[in-house]
């Protein structure tokens, strides 16, 4: 999740969203159908070129669609990691019982979708598909400056990987009215001292969870 795909990183909140808001399920469905149809048509010139005019009206027609749908998505996604960054170094905190200096940054280069498109359509057309959008974008944990990734270690990178599951369930239990969803946690005590693993357990205190173990 730290040092993959950026796909990783959208599939973690697009699947977290997803399950607490409507709202976010909605745009979701009607972006993947507008830029399937967008990238469909970018492929079919690609082969068959068509007018310039005749190019154009369609884009313009799927782009004003686009806006409003990328727009909530764009927003959802920011408030999530907005309130995602507090809670995830306060978790660390615990675990770790140190300060662990974390921010996080959403890597998205204008709010403005419209004028992205507009800006990245000759590129588009060029490549065949649409190189900007929601479906693009990354999100990344960095200490100070620097990418977590970079310089964290294996038993840093676990800590705050279970710091994003236990942020999971608390989001879950705000969105959801208290529901409050099992943690599963496969073999979690392998790369944690004896003093990180009795803080965990002190943290899952009030979670159902199920921890598997050599």
């Amino acid at each position: 999740l730290l040092s993959g795909s950026p796909t990783l990183r959208r599939h973690y909140i697009d699947m977290l969203l997803l399950q607490t808001s409507e709202a976010y399920r909605r745009a979701l469905m009607v972006y993947r159908r507008l830029i399937k149809q967008r990238n469909s048509l970018l492929f079919r010139n690609k082969r068959s070129p068509m007018t310039i005019e005749r190019l154009d009206d369609q884009l313009f027609i799927l782009d004003t669609q686009l806006a409003e749908p990328t727009e909530y998505i764009y927003r959802a996604r920011q408030d999530f990691l907005v309130w995602l960054e507090p809670h995830l170094v306060r978790y660390v905190e615990h675990i770790a019982h140190t300060d662990p200096n974390l921010r996080i940054e959403y890597l998205e280069r204008s709010s403005d979708y419209l004028n992205r498109l507009q800006d990245s359509r000759q590129r588009d057309i060029a490549v065949g598909t649409t190189t900007t959008g929601p479906h693009r974008e990354d999100w990344q944990v960095y200490r100070s400056d620097t990418l977590l990734q970079d310089t964290a270690s294996r038993g840093e990178n676990r800590t705050v990987l279970l710091a994003l599951k236990l942020c999971e369930v608390h989001y879950i239990q705000d969105k959801k009215d208290g529901l409050t969803p099992t943690l599963l946690l496969d073999d979690v005590f392998s790369e944690l001292d004896e003093s990180r693993r009795h803080l965990l357990v002190d943290v899952l205190s009030d979670v159902q969870t199920i921890i598997t173990t050599t």
